[in-house]
């Protein structure tokens, strides 16, 4: 991808509606989504693991998903973005629970702090979902025309022209992620 194919103020083209629709993938087709990306042979891969409760990540995903009435495709793509865990498979156990207690980043500072109360894969989903629906809702209530935002640690301004774009860069104020957002977009086809 060149800069210039990259909008830091559009990360993706979407619309607003789509960004809400939770049901753009079913449970079986997040499963199956999962179950094709997988690279690698190692043993661990979040396609074939289960919670406690039983739970796959599809199925938390999906849960999520709705709860929060966000597409599960902006959550798989952020998933990739923060952790690689869609494609990666390991063969430490410990590796690959490391990365699932983190897979979304969610209560990890730059300053390398991490708020351990987010700790698991089910948590992590959820606050994630939760946080991308109070960004998305935010940009619409004050009509996000008028929204300006320092990223880069101030370096870039960015004017989000939609509720999508704002909420992350609010979830993750670096361009670089960003553009790793949309490669990821991309690369699954969404």
């Amino acid at each position: 991808m060149t800069t210039e194919e990259f909008n830091v103020n559009k990360v993706i083209d979407i619309s607003e509606e789509e960004i809400d629709n939770w049901e753009s993938m079913s449970l079986e087709e997040i499963q199956a989504f999962l179950e094709t990306q997988k690279r690698g042979s190692g043993k661990y891969h979040i396609s074939t693991y289960k919670n406690k409760r039983g739970q796959s990540i599809a199925e938390l995903i999906h849960l999520s998903a709705r709860y929060w009435n966000i597409n599960p495709k902006i959550l798989l793509a952020t998933l990739q973005k923060e952790s690689s865990l869609v494609t990666q498979s390991f063969d430490s156990s410990r590796r690959f629970f490391y990365l699932l207690d983190r897979a979304f980043g969610f209560g990890i500072l730059d300053s390398g702090k991490t708020y351990t109360l987010y700790k698991g894969f089910d948590m992590q989903v959820f606050f994630a979902a939760r946080l991308f629906r109070k960004y998305i809702d935010k940009y619409r209530k004050i009509k996000g025309n008028s929204i300006m935002m320092k990223v880069d640690y101030l370096q870039t301004v960015v004017r989000p022209e939609n509720s999508l774009t704002y909420a992350l860069y609010t979830y993750t104020p670096h361009t670089s992620a960003q553009k790793l957002f949309k490669q990821v977009w991309e690369m699954f086809n969404f």
